[in-house]
């Protein structure tokens, strides 16, 4: 299996250690683009086992793009990752399973976000399952060009869903929420 995450990161302190801690038990490389944080990101980026970069921030699609681009990607497969997010148990299994299986006409792994929201979960509202294509073989998919909500398109193959979950969970208090 030959999986490198990637991270995009603007003053995530609060988030980071427990995203990487989270997809260094099943990715080979984990690398975080960071927009020139001024809290202790780059700090406890350094720390951990981790390719560390900067690069000023437009978009998170321009800003994923250029780590696509600019950042030696040699693995197989990407997954794309918030700081804030995180995955569960089951979830990670199947991740490794249908990486392993290797099935030549699937190049996207379809997951289920799991959003909590001041510690809990936002079940209704069509908040859940909420899938979303994170996991792409190299070189099949590119990520939509939007100021917001941008998503990662398909471009080759086919996609599979798999199931468990992965967790949006913001740590920032509501004061965070309503200034950003």
């Amino acid at each position: 299996m030959s999986l490198t995450c990637i991270i995009l990161t603007y003053n995530e302190s609060i988030h980071i250690k427990r995203a990487i801690d989270n997809v260094l038990t099943f990715c080979d490389r984990v690398i975080v683009v960071d927009s020139y944080s001024n809290d202790e990101t780059k700090f406890i980026c350094l720390k951990e086992n981790v390719d560390f970069y900067q690069n000023p921030f437009v978009t998170q699609s321009q800003q994923f793009e250029w780590a696509l681009n600019n950042c030696n990607l040699t693995s197989e497969w990407i997954l794309r990752l918030d700081a804030d997010e995180y995955f569960d148990d089951t979830l990670i299994h199947n991740i490794i399973e249908n990486i392993k299986i290797n099935l030549p006409e699937i190049n996207g792994f379809v997951l289920n976000r799991k959003h909590i929201f001041m510690g809990k979960w936002v079940r209704f509202g069509g908040r859940y399952p909420l899938p979303m294509l994170r996991v792409f073989r190299n070189g099949t998919a590119h990520i939509e060009q939007k100021w917001m909500d941008e998503h990662i398109v398909l471009d080759i193959g086919e996609t599979k869903v798999i199931k468990g979950d992965f967790f949006d969970d913001n740590l920032n208090s509501v004061s965070w929420f309503i200034d950003k």
